[in-house]
């Protein structure tokens, strides 16, 4: 069975063809691609796929469930970063095992227990599609905290403060090189990029000034905002000025 979503392409027309080269044998239960962002105008440019080395294929599978609740959350984290807006998964493992009932990381959740349960999981980024969102400050927030509550919660992950200066730096240098824009779309993208790095900025800080008060605050803080999933804004720059 293969998942995406309504809003998502295909990158190429190897798309499945890279999904199944991940199904080595009878031990793997899915196989996952990768999300890109399309060199489109009413995408930010900072973003667009820009591929630096070629695509490797990663084989994760735990010999009990033991050997995955020793892992550091850093790495539950890392070999849980399912994503089914590209997933083909084994229709068996999957009525076996069933995406859970929420609103929100059911990929991260179902990731988790198919390893604990032995199968082997395959990340093939060949496998790409391109989706991108137009994000408000606002949504950017609400995703941020959703992503790290649910990822605290189902693997134990706490993430840093995000770095602001230099990655900042780099998308203004990014966006003043990108010749296929004109100086108000840079104005504009950078305006958008600076936005929303401190939304998410902000969504750091308040997931763990509240966990550090106690995990029902911690519940609390995820309730007021995220207690439905967040919406990406429909509108989004589709012409140039």
């Amino acid at each position: 069975m293969i998942l995406t979503v309504g809003d998502a392409r295909p990158a190429d027309e190897y798309w499945i063809e890279h999904l199944f080269e991940g199904v080595t044998d009878g031990q793997v239960a899915g196989v996952c691609g990768s999300q890109v962002v399309p060199h489109d105008p009413g995408n930010n440019p900072v973003e667009w796929f820009r591929p630096v080395s070629e695509p490797v294929v990663e084989r994760i599978q735990f010999a009990s469930h033991g050997a995955f609740d020793q892992l550091s959350p850093s790495e539950r984290q890392r070999v849980c970063a399912w994503d089914d807006v590209t997933a083909m998964y084994r229709r068996d493992v999957l009525l076996r095992i069933p995406f859970p009932a929420v609103q929100f990381g059911e990929d991260t959740l179902w990731a988790k227990e198919a390893l604990r349960a032995g199968h082997a999981l395959v990340y093939n980024p060949a496998a790409r599609v391109f989706h991108h969102h137009y994000e408000t400050p606002d949504f950017a927030f609400k995703r941020a905290l959703a992503t790290m509550y649910n990822r605290y919660r189902s693997v134990g992950y706490l993430p840093e403060e995000p770095a602001m200066f230099v990655p900042l730096a780099r998308a203004v240098v990014q966006l003043v090189r990108e010749p296929a824009i004109t100086w108000k779309e840079r104005v504009h993208w950078a305006t958008y990029t600076v936005r929303n790095r401190l939304a998410n900025r902000s969504a750091v800080r308040q997931f763990r000034r509240e966990l550090t008060k106690g995990e029902g605050f911690l519940d609390a803080l995820h309730e007021r905002y995220c207690s439905l999933p967040p919406v990406p804004a429909k509108t989004r720059l589709t012409q140039r000025p």
